[in-house]
Parts: structure tokens; C-alpha cells; sequence
């Protein structure tokens, strides 16, 4: 049997077709394994606070301090844009997410983002903790704070993966 350009095109068009619909489901599952692995790796296991001279913050502090809040109100506004293209791409594209390898992959997207917003909350409640303590610890690979802020980056970070494979796989299907 001889091939052709015309059934080599459709044979690679084919290929390349199945090689995306699975691979939103391969992405966030490697999300999830990268979460997972942030997690248990990059925990600070003891942290050094140093006490607070006079009750307050010096000038560096209070920088790290408002550069922590203002990265987490970041990722958590970008992170409810996420939760709202995906509200729209579920109602928008709904006869493609019967597939189930898309709808699978579109849950550990919402377990991702839901991971966001709890480790986005951490950060919050961690600083507020520290400082109530009198108590302050900012120093990379020893702040819990700093930990959660990571956290929520690469939970986000993983979730935006799974959702633009999503997106990618969509459209390849569609064409």
C-alpha cells in the first residue's frame, strides 16, 4: 500500500487530534504531582522569628510585608478570572466537555484553583498570625508566609496549564 500526501496529512491530523484530547488530562495530572511535590519539599519545617523591636515593623519589614499582600491580592484576582473563563468556557463549549477526559481534566482544574484560594487564604491568616505573635519571619526557605505565597503561585501556575491545554485541545477538535 502506497501513502500518499493526502493520507499522510489525514493519518498526522488524526495523531495530532488524539495526542490533544489527552493531553489536558496528562497536564493536570502533572499539575497535581507538582503541587504535591512543592508541598512536601519546600515546607520550612522550623522558623526563626525574630521578636519585633518596640511592637513594630522597621522600614524593609514593611516592605516585605506590603509586597506579600500585594502578590497575593494578585493571584487570588487573577485566580477569580480563571474560575470565571472557566464558568464561561463550561457553558459556551458544553458539547465538547462530555468527553470525559476533558471534564476530568476540567475537575482537577477546579481542585487547583480551590488550592489557590486556600493557599491564599494561608498567607493571610500566617502574616496575621506572626504579627499578633509580635513576631516576624520573612527570610526565604524559613517563612511559612513566603510558603504559602509559593504554594499559591504554583497551584495557579498548574491550574492555568491544565485550563490553556483545555483550550488548545478544544479547538484542535473543533478544526
Amino acid at each position: 500500500m502506497r501513502l500518499n500526501i493526502q493520507n499522510y496529512k489525514t493519518i498526522m491530523k488524526n495523531l495530532l487530534r488524539s495526542f490533544w484530547s489527552y493531553m489536558p488530562l496528562l497536564i493536570g495530572l502533572a499539575g497535581i504531582l507538582i503541587v504535591i511535590y512543592f508541598h512536601l519539599e519546600s515546607k520550612p519545617g522550623f522558623v526563626n522569628y525574630s521578636t519585633l523591636q518596640s511592637g513594630n515593623l522597621n522600614e524593609a519589614q514593611k516592605h516585605a510585608v506590603t509586597m506579600a499582600v500585594e502578590l497575593n491580592k494578585f493571584i487570588i484576582s487573577i485566580n477569580t478570572l480563571m474560575f470565571g473563563v472557566l464558568g464561561f468556557f463550561i457553558n459556551h463549549y458544553k458539547k465538547e466537555i462530555q468527553v470525559k477526559r476533558v471534564a476530568f481534566a476540567y475537575f482537577l482544574s477546579l481542585i487547583l484553583l480551590a488550592l489557590t484560594f486556600y493557599y491564599s487564604f494561608r498567607v493571610y491568616s500566617q502574616l496575621t498570625s506572626d504579627l499578633a505573635q509580635n513576631a516576624f519571619a520573612m527570610t526565604p526557605k524559613t517563612s511559612k508566609v513566603l510558603y504559602y505565597l509559593e504554594m499559591a503561585f504554583w497551584s495557579f501556575a498548574s491550574s492555568s496549564s491544565v485550563l490553556l491545554s483545555i483550550f488548545i485541545s478544544v479547538f484542535i477538535a473543533r478544526k
